[in-house]
């Protein structure tokens, strides 16, 4: 078979499915490393939503109050604007 000795058929063989079995032991263990760095950011950002959280002064409440009443009226406007638009 092919002119060569089945030990060395075999042999290539081996070696085909140890480097097969290599790339995918490197990508499943990429892929853990891409979930463990996923999760510590999501704790990183969990993190700085409490302590900002914690932060509860009253210029602090008002400063958040402002800044979601802006985001409403912004998003009225852009509402109506959009109302506008489609009417012409």
């Amino acid at each position: 078979m092919f002119g060569m000795p089945i030990e060395v058929i075999t042999l290539l063989l081996s070696v085909l499915g140890g480097a097969v079995m290599k790339m995918w032991a490197q990508a499943q263990k990429d892929k853990a490393d891409q979930q463990k760095m996923l999760m510590q950011k999501f704790s990183a950002s969990e993190d700085s939503v409490a302590a900002a959280r914690s932060y509860d002064t009253p210029n602090a409440q008002w400063i958040r109050r402002f800044l979601v009443a802006k985001e409403e009226l912004l998003k009225v406007e852009t509402k109506d604007d959009k109302a506008t638009n489609e009417k012409k």
